[in-house]
This record gives C-alpha cells, sequence and structure tokens, in this order.
C-alpha cells in the first residue's frame, strides 16, 4: 500500500498498513509562507510549506534549517523579547535553536493586542448531519504564550488572518468574511474571501487582502472601500518609512505612500509574482518577500532610514556629495556630526520645490548615511 501525505512524501507499507516506510523523505514543497525577523537579534526566519523553519544570522545571505522537518508554518510572531511562535504550535525564546510545543491545536494566524495579549486563529472539523462543516476558532494568551483561552467559536471558517486596531478592536479573516468584536460578541461584516488582514496604527486603517484585491476601511470596519484590483493579496507589512506593503499572487509587491488609497509595483527583480509573506527588517528596513516558489527576495536598498558608521568622531560638520551620480535606482548621501543635533535632510529639484525629507530628527555624533531611491514624499 502506498500513501501520498500532504508534507512528508511518499511511504510504502508490506503489511497491511500495520508499519509504514518513507521512501522519498526529500519530497517537500517548499513554498515561503511566512517571514519573521527576531527585534533582538535580527535573525530572519523563514516559514514553509511543509519544510519546517529555516534562519539567516546575515539578513538572507545564507540559511540552516532550524527545526520542525514536514511541518506546514503558516503564520510567525516575532515578541517584543525576541520569543517566536509559530502557527504549528511551537515557540522558540533562544532565537530559533530549540522548539516547544505551547499548543497542540496550532494557529493559521496571529496579532498582539495594545495591552500585550496575544491573539492566535484557527480552526476545526466537525460532522454537521451528513456533511462536513469548517468553523473557526480565537485563542488569547495574557501570559507570553504559556497559557491559551478561548475567545470566539464556531466562526463560519478558519481564522486565516488576524489584525487588531489601537482601540483594541479585533479582527478575524475567513473565507466567509471579516469577523469583528464587540466585547465577547462577534458578528460578520464584509468582504469575503478574506486572506490577509492589516491595521496600521498610525492612522486606524483597517486592509483586508481578498481573492479579488485590497480593501480598506477608515472607520474601524463600518465602511469598506475597493481600492485596489488584484488576485489574491496574501500578506501586508509596513515599512519605516510609513509605506504599507503589500504581497500578491500576480503583481508581486505593492506599495502604497498614501494610506492605501493607490498602489504602485515594487517589483524589479522578483523572479516570481507570487508573493505570499513580507517582512521589514526593524533595523535596516530593508524588506524581504518570501515567495511561491520556495526562494527569498530581499529589497536591493535599506530603507531611508539613516545608518550609522562606525569609526573615530569627525571634527567637523559636513555633508558629502551622494554617490553614485548619476543613479538607479539609489544613491547614499552621507554626512558627518562632531556632536549631537537636529538633523535636517531634504531633496528638492532644480526649480527649488521640496521633493523628499530623507531625516528629520536628532542624531548622535558620528558619520551617518542615507540611501534615496529616487521617489518623492507622494511615492
Amino acid at each position: 500500500i502506498y500513501s501520498g501525505t500532504q508534507c512528508a512524501g511518499v511511504f510504502v507499507s508490506s503489511d497491511k498498513g500495520v508499519n509504514w516506510t518513507g521512501i522519498n523523505e526529500g519530497l517537500k514543497f517548499s513554498t515561503v509562507l511566512s517571514l519573521a525577523v527576531n527585534p533582538i537579534t535580527g535573525s530572519l526566519f523563514a516559514g514553509t510549506d511543509c519544510a519546517g523553519i529555516y534562519r539567516s544570522k546575515d539578513r538572507g545571505e545564507s540559511w540552516t534549517h532550524v527545526g520542525l522537518p514536514g511541518s506546514l508554518i503558516r503564520n510567525f510572531i516575532a515578541t517584543t523579547n525576541g520569543d517566536l511562535f509559530t502557527s504549528a504550535g511551537y515557540r522558540s525564546s533562544d532565537d530559533g535553536e530549540t522548539w516547544q510545543r505551547f499548543s497542540y491545536t496550532g494557529f493559521s494566524s496571529f496579532a498582539i493586542h495594545p495591552n500585550g495579549d496575544m491573539y492566535g486563529g484557527g480552526g476545526y472539523i466537525q460532522v454537521c448531519g451528513f456533511n462536513i462543516c469548517d468553523f473557526g476558532d480565537i485563542f488569547r494568551s495574557s501570559d507570553g504564550g504559556s497559557s491559551w483561552q478561548s475567545v470566539a467559536d464556531k466562526l463560519d471558517d478558519y481564522v486565516v488572518a488576524l489584525a487588531i486596531s489601537p482601540s483594541g478592536r479585533v479582527f478575524a479573516g475567513t473565507s466567509e468574511g471579516i469577523f469583528r468584536n464587540f466585547a465577547e460578541f462577534w458578528h460578520k461584516i464584509s468582504p469575503n474571501n478574506t486572506r490577509s488582514l492589516f491595521v496600521d496604527p498610525a492612522t486606524n486603517a483597517v486592509f483586508a487582502g481578498t481573492s479579488g484585491g485590497i480593501w480598506r476601511s477608515l472607520n474601524e470596519g463600518e465602511n469598506w472601500d475597493y481600492v485596489h484590483a488584484s488576485n489574491f493579496v496574501w500578506s501586508f507589512a509596513k515599512d519605516l518609512d510609513g509605506n504599507i506593503l503589500a504581497g500578491t499572487q500576480t503583481e508581486g509587491v505593492l506599495e502604497s505612500s498614501d494610506n492605501g488609497a493607490t498602489w504602485v509595483s515594487l517589483s524589479s527583480g522578483l523572479q516570481k509574482m507570487d508573493v505570499r509573506a513580507l517582512a521589514v527588517d526593524p533595523n535596516t528596513g530593508q524588506l524581504f518577500a518570501g515567495l511561491a516558489n520556495g526562494s527569498v527576495f530581499k529589497s536591493m536598498n535599506p530603507t531611508t532610514a539613516v545608518q550609522e558608521i562606525t569609526g573615530v568622531l569627525p571634527n567637523d560638520f559636513a555633508l558629502e556629495q551622494n554617490y553614485p551620480n548619476p543613479f538607479n535606482p539609489s544613491t547614499v548621501i552621507r554626512f558627518q556630526l562632531p556632536v549631537s543635533s537636529e538633523v535636517k535632510l531634504t531633496i528638492y529639484n532644480l526649480t527649488g520645490q521640496l521633493v523628499r525629507t530623507l531625516v528629520d530628527a536628532q542624531k548622535s555624533a558620528g558619520r551617518h548615511e542615507v540611501v534615496w531611491d529616487g521617489r518623492s514624499d507622494a511615492g
């Protein structure tokens, strides 16, 4: 008897199913379904479809398999103290060196409440008369993931996406629609067939990625606008410049610099357009994209956030010539400060019009550099 499995390849039994032997252990899918950056160590983690978890300590230059072979890692959540939780129900407190089970049910999605509570969404199958029914459920942990209690049960379908607004309103995305909580009660709102959710804490705008594109609500889900037509929108992220990013099935990575009203492509250089996962390095601002073909791409340029260059403190204030010049697609601008100072670095066109504000903040003494990608403040 031969058996084909979802994650572990093909097995054979010669004793009527009593014992099974894997005959092609290396046959695994490797779609990158999730990405996360440890905010403490800076390590990048990639969760795959059936191949477990890979880790990179050099921003994606090299990768090491760190656990859970054969597991389906749909989602990660990285807490501010560096703990990493996976949708397979395992957590790591040592940067992925070891993994301990925290849940036997597993979750398809995660979110963190403003009060620090963690939420996990999932689902289960139940016999309904002569049919099989899918239900969704949501659990909450108030002790850092050590214990979980149910806060929603028997939603219409698996909870594949979670997002929480600054006011604490929880949004749960399913194929049947989005559920929103009022205290302990839940009710369903549009749009249907949701695959990803994101709440921008700066504007309180709610974004829903669906099988047909991107929807946006500016009043916590009361009303929705269809802002971009596309195929499946799998993931959202926000870069250090405040731009909203979306990973799509057919358009690669999209970016919006106007709170989701319009979207432009950032997909130059991607080998495939089916982007399943996005992550932004909180230290460098570099964007990582996980693709359905099993590869991870990173943006050529970090964010326009300033990078400090180590070395001896300079004696004078100085602004250097940008390099390269001319440039395509980006250029580096370096400056030095003998003492900690308020810095404002701006780009103007030949007629004196403001194009882009790159820096407007207090900066420490030393040498600094900023990367400009050629875009204006409007994107």
